[in-house]
């Protein structure tokens, strides 16, 4: 009896200290926005950044995971090519693995969440034989892809919706780089093109600012007295 009795103590120390595993589902929704590349700043405008991950806790508040990335971008104005009409849009498809950190702030409600992720970046461009003056361009190719390694650091306010913060908006700010140019070669714009002075080195590399939407797939842990 007596030994049931301590059993019965350390299990109820154990509940006390022992968190349970918990799954962190995120989607970030954001607006990219061009850095690098003069060439690709001007032709190319963002219009959204879609990027969820699944994270899990691996101890304390690292939160190793998988995510996946969707980004689209489009010539600014079809008119702004020399040319005859143009419509360029590029697309970055990709995925990889990420590490989060959760930062706890003074209010219950509010954290940070913070993460590195790394991966493989499709970059397709469609549109680019639209247009083209064929005198200067011999069969061109309607579109072209490149894949290349992404690196990509963020930071999100979670907002918690309960007080088990299970559920949480809040705002994302995200930075993305990819050691890849776009050259004006590339893009059909090498001749007889506003953009033939236009500055074309440089890898690409830009910002996202938007949404977020997470949701935790276990309570929150509590203290549990033994009887």
């Amino acid at each position: 009896m007596c030994f049931c009795g301590v059993l019965g103590l350390l299990r109820g120390r154990a509940q006390e200290v022992t968190k349970p595993s918990r799954t962190l589902f995120n989607v970030d929704i954001a607006v990219p926005f061009m850095l690098s590349n003069t060439l690709q700043r001007e032709i190319l405008r963002g219009l959204v950044s879609v990027e969820p991950q699944l994270a899990f806790r691996l101890a304390g508040r690292f939160y190793p995971g998988l995510y996946l990335h969707y980004g689209v971008w489009q010539s600014i104005s079809p008119y702004n090519f020399k040319n005859d009409r143009r419509d360029i849009v590029m697309h970055h498809v990709g995925g990889g693995l990420s590490l989060g950190y959760l930062f706890k702030t003074g209010n219950p409600q509010v954290d940070i969440f913070t993460r590195l992720a790394g991966g493989f970046t499709e970059v397709i461009l469609t549109g680019l034989a639209a247009g083209l003056d064929t005198s200067y361009y011999k069969n061109p190719e309607r579109y072209k892809a490149f894949g290349t390694f992404s690196l990509h650091p963020a930071a999100t306010l979670f907002l918690y919706l309960d007080e088990e913060q299970r559920g949480a908006v809040g705002f994302n700010l995200g930075a993305r780089f990819l050691p890849y140019r776009l050259s004006r070669e590339f893009i059909y714009v090498d001749k007889n093109s506003s953009f033939t002075e236009t500055p074309d080195n440089g890898p690409t590399f830009g910002i996202n600012f938007g949404i977020s939407f997470t949701y935790r797939f276990s309570k929150r842990p509590v203290n549990v007295q033994p009887q």
